[in-house]
């Protein structure tokens, strides 16, 4: 769709190993992890389509995509402490503080400002402040690119740029939109302690290998909090 997706990310040397990436998969089904998976399509997506309306769901991530999610009562984001940045759980009036706009207007906002992280250009030269006031008077990216409301006091040179974005808004919204319906195919875990201890062995991951020697002598009847 946009060959300068996520070019900038470095990757690393070499041909990737995909045996390490089964035996990771292997590992998190032997600790008792339930996996989701869909061809095609971003892990983003994946997370999108498996939200609960019935109940609270919490995304743990660090990733501000996730944001567009929110909804109080249905979906907050944990973006746990790293270093210099505080941990912050993000619900809906966190998000508009943030970033200036409601959850579910937050697509519509980062369309026109850009996403550097995954090389998805924003408009140039173009206020962030302007960007605000047009989401906010609009429901659709669309709108904005055919009738910006003329409320909205735009220079020549802002809607002339704004003419110009319109093919490069409508694939920064494609990308950015996270789906929340597609089909995703669930692989319950089953706590193996002997098959997980092996695969950490296999790898001399020894830090984790005594996070599982936590659980050695418990009965495996009691690691119902994996179900949680």
């Amino acid at each position: 769709m946009y060959d300068g997706y996520k070019r900038n990310r470095t990757r690393s040397k070499g041909a990737r190993d995909k045996s390490q990436l089964y035996s990771a998969s292997d590992f998190c089904r032997a600790i008792g992890l339930t996996q989701a998976l869909a061809t095609g399509h971003e892990a983003d997506d994946v997370i999108g389509s498996l939200l609960d309306r019935d109940q609270l769901n919490i995304i743990f991530s660090r990733d501000r995509d996730f944001c567009q999610l929110v909804e109080d009562g249905v979906t907050q984001v944990y973006s746990p402490k790293t270093g210099q940045n505080p941990e912050v759980v993000f619900t809906e009036e966190v998000v508009t503080e943030k970033f200036g706009v409601p959850p579910r207007k937050l697509v519509m906002y980062r369309v026109f400002r850009g996403d550097s992280s995954d090389n998805l250009p924003g408009l140039r030269r173009f206020p962030t402040k302007k960007i605000v006031q047009l989401v906010e008077k609009h429901e659709r990216v669309e709108e904005i690119l055919d009738s910006p409301d003329p409320s909205v006091k735009l220079t020549p040179y802002q809607k002339k740029a704004l003419a110009n974005f319109r093919d490069q808004a409508i694939i920064n919204h494609r990308l950015m939109k996270i789906l929340t319906d597609i089909k995703v195919r669930q692989v319950p875990g089953a706590f193996d302690r002997r098959k997980a201890a092996k695969i950490l062995e296999d790898y001399e991951l020894k830090s984790l290998r005594s996070t599982i020697a936590l659980f050695e002598e418990q009965d495996e009847g009691l690691m119902g909090f994996f179900d949680a």
